[in-house]
């Protein structure tokens, strides 16, 4: 997916990494400059990045705002 990221931003696409999760992706950071805006999912990997000197937001996943009904009908069975 990263190198996709590059060769789009090549072509001068806009190129966003979304709902990411980043945890010791050493090798992978040289990548990160090809994104035009970065969102993760919570805030360890957001500060991750932004401790090498890249732009990140933390944009909760969906799934934390859900609600759910308060009886038993979506337990697997």
């Amino acid at each position: 997916m990263l190198r996709a990221a590059r060769a789009a931003k090549a072509g001068n696409k806009t190129v966003v990494l979304f709902n990411t999760v980043w945890h010791a992706n050493d090798e992978l950071f040289q990548y990160l400059s090809d994104f035009d805006a970065i969102y993760c999912r919570e805030s360890i990997s957001c500060d991750e990045i932004r401790a090498r000197d890249f732009a990140a937001s933390v944009v909760p996943d969906m799934v934390f705002a859900t609600r759910l009904p308060q009886d038993d009908s979506l337990r697997p069975r």
